[in-house]
Parts: C-alpha cells; structure tokens; sequence
C-alpha cells in the first residue's frame, strides 16, 4: 500500500484531496490500515483494496 501510495501520489493529485507529506510516511500508512483492520472486525466498516499483481506489495 505505500508503495502503491508513493508510486501513484502525483497521477492521482487531481482527483485526490491535498495531503501533506506525513500522509505518504509508512508509519502513517500502517497506522491507517490498522484502524481500518479494527473498524472491520468490529463490523464498523468495510473496506475493499484491489490490486492487479504481487509488483504491488509495499
């Protein structure tokens, strides 16, 4: 996901809201998909991340 996040950052800016630079950090990204694991589990929300190959991991 942050390699998804880095690789993408200037491609999706038009259609994306502004995010300061501590938005891209991996402490951040990893801190963002934990509270979406947790609001999963507690039925709270679903999320659906899509990826086209294993190139993607990060």
């Amino acid at each position: 996901m942050h390699t998804y996040l880095l690789e993408n950052r200037t491609y999706l800016q038009p259609w994306e809201p502004l995010r300061d630079d501590g938005f891209f950090n991996l402490d951040a990204v990893t801190q963002r998909l934990r509270l979406m694991e947790h609001k999963a589990a507690n039925g709270e929300a679903s999320h659906v991340l899509m990826r086209d190959s294993d190139e993607h991991r990060g």
